[in-house]
């Protein structure tokens, strides 16, 4: 607390003698039934260990074979290769049931995990709660570690602190505040000689030498004025001009930082929920020609419908801010792949019925009776218009008249005039 002004003049044995101082979609697995004991076979031999939990079966796996339920039994025999695989499935669905019962409580452990960013999110929890575990307790206990760290991370945001903590001292505890005060100042009064300059100041008075009596009376005025203007610096205009200006320039720092952590994280996540997304919609169109224009807008509008139901699930944007706000891209990112994994099946679906489609892969077409009309869409042209042996290009429709719903029917007005259908075609090639 030590100002540092010039030592008081008179401190020494002398009159006059200056003192120096010193921070998913998962399917409900089949039920197999467990074999009565009339229905197991002794005979089996029974010295094949149990696979354990999380154990991946070999070609043959090992396990009590009195266990496989006699379905299974019947394929030793008949088709010893068919017999190895139901074998290895059945002790893989058995371990894994010794984990997870039930589908649900499976998926329920898998979403907890994917909230938290998986593997690599929960070590990071682990690592950052040991941090602020250590961090607490030596704030409990008044480790001297504690605030040190503090200001050698940043001292000017460390002494700004300071005040406000003396402050709160004096309102909250004065017990201990004015103890702390009392050793500051002491420290202080011994430092600049305030005792010793006011004993020699007295004898000075004593013997009427006033020129040595006036040179320490202006050394404690000089010393008092120091503490006068330091304390006075805080509100000084040019200091609170420097402070506000540190203030913006951090605030603007964490304010370029967090956007352009934003801005990485929006582009990932839309960049690998579109990829995702495209390949869930081609599974459930697998085998049918689609344009690649009706392959874009189905599969923009499936997606907006999956963001709605997204957007709309409150916990999930809490989960996801949460990881953001801690700085935890990745955990974000993996949450946010699940939970539009999830949902992106239905949105699929839901788009394709809109349209009149069915999806899936696509199936041979039925015969039909020479005699039976064409069902509309697929063979018969609808009234004014043409069929045509090839679909037009792109160039040669009039995407003013032909909307979208009409396109996605196998029509089109070009920009001729001409109306066209080659929704025919597209009955062929299913």
């Amino acid at each position: 607390m030590t100002t540092q002004p010039s030592a008081i003049a008179g401190a020494g044995s002398v009159p006059g003698e200056p003192v120096v101082a010193d921070p998913e979609i998962v399917e409900s697995p089949t039920t197999i039934e467990e074999p009565s004991e009339s229905t197991a076979e002794p005979s089996e031999p029974s010295a094949e260990p149990e696979v354990q939990p999380g154990e991946t079966p070999s070609s043959e796996p090992e396990g009590d074979a009195r266990r496989l339920p006699q379905h299974i039994r019947d394929l030793k025999e008949a088709n010893p290769e068919a017999f190895k695989r139901a074998k290895a499935e059945f002790y893989d669905l058995s371990a894994r049931r010794s984990v997870h019962p039930t589908v649900q409580a499976a998926r329920e452990e898998h979403e907890l995990l994917a909230s938290a960013g998986g593997a690599e999110g929960i070590a990071r929890l682990r690592e950052d709660g040991q941090f602020f575990k250590q961090a607490a307790t030596q704030f409990a206990k008044g480790d001297r570690g504690f605030y040190s760290t503090l200001w050698e991370e940043d001292p000017v945001a460390a002494a700004l602190g300071l005040s406000h903590m003396l402050e709160l001292a004096r309102e909250k505890d004065p017990a201990t505040y004015k103890p702390t005060l009392a050793r500051l100042w002491d420290t202080e009064f011994s430092a600049v000689g305030f005792a010793p300059a006011l004993k020699n100041l007295r004898a000075a008075v004593a013997a009427k030498d006033f020129d040595a009596a006036a040179a320490i009376v202006d050394s404690i005025t000089g010393w008092q004025d120091s503490i006068s203007s330091v304390a006075r610096q805080a509100e000084d205009p040019r200091v609170k001009a420097l402070l506000a200006e540190r203030a913006t320039r951090v605030e603007n720092e964490e304010k370029t930082e967090r956007e352009a952590f934003l801005s990485s994280y929006k582009t990932e996540a839309i960049n690998t929920v579109v990829e995702a997304s495209g390949k869930t919609f081609d599974s459930f169109f697998k085998g049918r020609k689609i344009s690649d224009e009706d392959r874009t807008d189905l599969l923009r509008e499936s997606i907006a419908y999956a963001d709605r139901i997204v957007r709309a699930d409150k916990e999930f944007i809490e989960q996801r801010e949460a990881h953001l706000k801690a700085g935890d891209r990745a955990s974000a990112l993996r949450l946010t792949q699940a939970r539009y994994a999830k949902v992106m099946p239905e949105a699929v679906k839901r788009v394709a019925r809109r349209y009149g489609m069915l999806a899936g892969p696509a199936k041979p077409a039925a015969p039909t009776n020479g005699n039976q009309p064409a069902r509309p869409g697929t063979g018969a042209p609808a009234q004014g218009f043409v069929q045509v042996t090839a679909i037009p290009s792109a160039d040669e429709i009039d995407f003013g008249k032909s909307p979208k719903d009409m396109r996605m029917s196998g029509r089109a007005v070009l920009k001729n005039g001409r109306k066209v259908s080659w929704a025919h075609l597209r009955a062929k090639a299913s």
